[in-house]
């Protein structure tokens, strides 16, 4: 029905993944979740998000996933978002996630929108290089947006200082040095800058090879 594009048949697919008999059940759960989103984007967003939420089925769980990323709907990231890590399935959360990249940058243009937090923390799964060239600038935008709450600057430095994190010590020192200037001063981000100072002042200590006790040689 799906495919065929049945418009007639959306009401009997939200009937079936209302019903809570069918969520453990792949032959229904996984098909009618795909097929509502091709048939009614906007409308497969709470029923498709009530299985990627409630199932136990791992392949219910990366379909429902993979359905809410083809909706391409803003609404969909949070329920993304929320359940990233449940069922150990990364995986096809952030497949999903990536697919709506698009979307994801075009409401970090948009930080007066009500999921930004969660936007900001889909942005963890958009891994490729061009894709962080194009969403870092963004976070930093925000990061300076004294307008803006509180907790909202802080996920952007949140993810801004994880992504800091796993470059070498030198372009991490770069990275953290720009950070720290759009945030230096402010009292809320006190404990933050402290830390970013630390890092800022850290050095790579020389190897150097010396004996134990035993007479082997160790690295220090």
């Amino acid at each position: 029905m799906g495919d065929l594009k049945m418009k007639e048949a959306v009401p009997i697919v939200k009937v079936l993944l209302a019903d809570k008999a069918n969520l453990n059940r792949p032959e229904i759960a996984r098909s009618a979740s795909i097929a509502l989103a091709e048939l009614e984007p906007n409308e497969a967003i709470q029923p498709v998000g009530q299985i990627l939420s409630n199932t136990t089925d791992p392949t219910v769980f990366g379909s429902a996933a993979y359905a809410l990323g083809r909706t391409k709907s803003r609404d969909a990231i949070p329920l993304l978002v929320e359940n990233r890590l449940r069922l150990k399935d990364n995986l096809s959360v952030d497949n999903a996630l990536e697919t709506m990249s698009e979307t994801i940058l075009e409401i970090l243009e948009q930080p007066s929108d009500p999921n930004i937090v969660f936007v900001i923390q889909a942005t963890r799964s958009l891994w490729r290089e061009e894709q962080k060239a194009e969403y870092t600038p963004l976070l930093q935008e925000i990061l300076a947006n004294r307008t803006l709450l509180l907790d909202v600057r802080q996920e952007a430095l949140k993810r801004l200082t994880e992504d800091a994190d796993t470059l070498s010590l030198n372009a991490r020192k770069q990275q953290i040095s720009i950070i720290l200037s759009l945030v230096e001063g402010e009292e809320p981000f006190g404990e933050e800058v402290s830390k970013m100072r630390q890092i800022l002042n850290a050095q790579l200590l020389p190897i150097t090879r010396i004996e134990n006790q035993e007479g082997q040689e160790v690295t220090k």
